[in-house]
């Protein structure tokens, strides 16, 4: 639902949805290692089905809980500035991922000089990889520093 300025929100209805929601998800504030292990557990739950389909009902909820997993990881567990390659290797490993998983993204030979920093992600591969992985593209690029001009 997405109220404008003007329109009143239904806050009895409002209410009893929460409350739903809230005895279902029992999602809390991710300010404690236990809220943030509740979190990354719906999330879990919720993966598979929200992303098996465009505009999928729950799209939204896994959203939110990306964004507040995320900024509670940063906040807690602050990580260096990773190479292309690195991130695409800890994905892969996440999701328990192979090469022959990715073949229709990227070929085999071409992942491997990739996944052994020979070889940069150029734009189109970033583009299908960000796709397959529903991720920005921009995280599968190599950074460059500004130049001065």
């Amino acid at each position: 639902m997405n109220a404008s300025a003007d329109e009143m929100v239904d806050l009895a209805a409002l209410t009893v949805a929460w409350r739903d929601f809230d005895r279902l998800a029992r999602l809390k504030p991710l300010d404690t290692e236990e809220g943030y292990r509740n979190a990354l557990a719906l999330l879990d739950q919720i993966w598979e089905v929200a992303t098996s389909e465009a505009n999928h009902p729950l799209s939204s909820l896994l959203a939110l809980l990306a964004s507040q997993i995320n900024t509670y990881e940063n906040l807690h567990y602050p990580m260096g500035e990773s190479e292309p390659q690195e991130i695409l290797q800890f994905l892969m490993e996440q999701g328990k991922r192979t090469p022959d998983d990715l073949a229709e993204v990227v070929d085999r030979t071409t992942l491997s000089e990739i996944l052994a920093g020979n070889r940069e992600i150029d734009g189109d591969i970033a583009a299908r990889l960000a796709q397959y992985f529903k991720a920005a593209p921009q995280l599968f690029l190599k950074k460059r520093p500004l130049s001065a001009t």
